[in-house]
């Protein structure tokens, strides 16, 4: 499921408008811990069943999903991991899964993103002025 330690580099996104989760995602790998803990079923199966846990308003919820993913001239559709691994592709999927569809989840925030996939209140932080500011006070 994983092939070793997840990398940031492994997520790869698909035709899909969810840069906001794949983000969360590749930045989850960064603590593989963190997306072990998510995932109830971390070893690929025969019955191309899984669980992967979301919170959703504050309550962690087991979602469960199966092994179909849509595809795209012989390839997945959407989001996939490098190197051969499946966490990616099934927890878009069971996050889709969580809001409805593929479709409901076409645009977002990765505080939103990431905030599901820890369970941690989540907030931005503007890094840069934008072009209304008057810019950071000047010692005078």
């Amino acid at each position: 499921m994983f092939n070793g330690d997840p990398r940031p580099s492994d997520v790869s996104q698909g035709m899909l408008g969810d840069c906001w989760l794949i983000s969360a995602l590749a930045v989850l790998a960064e603590r593989p811990q963190l997306l072990r803990d998510i995932m109830i079923s971390d070893q690929l199966n025969d019955r191309g069943a899984y669980g992967v846990k979301l919170c959703k308003d504050g309550v962690w919820q087991s979602v469960i999903i199966d092994d179909y993913f849509p595809c795209s001239s012989g390839t997945l559709a959407f989001s996939e991991a490098r190197r051969g691994a499946l966490w990616v592709a099934l927890i878009e999927k069971a996050y889709a899964k969580m809001h409805g569809s593929y479709a409901a989840i076409e645009s977002g925030r990765i505080t939103e993103a990431l905030s599901t996939l820890t369970g941690a209140a989540c907030e931005t932080e503007r890094l840069q002025l934008s072009s209304d500011d008057d810019g950071p006070p000047v010692d005078t």
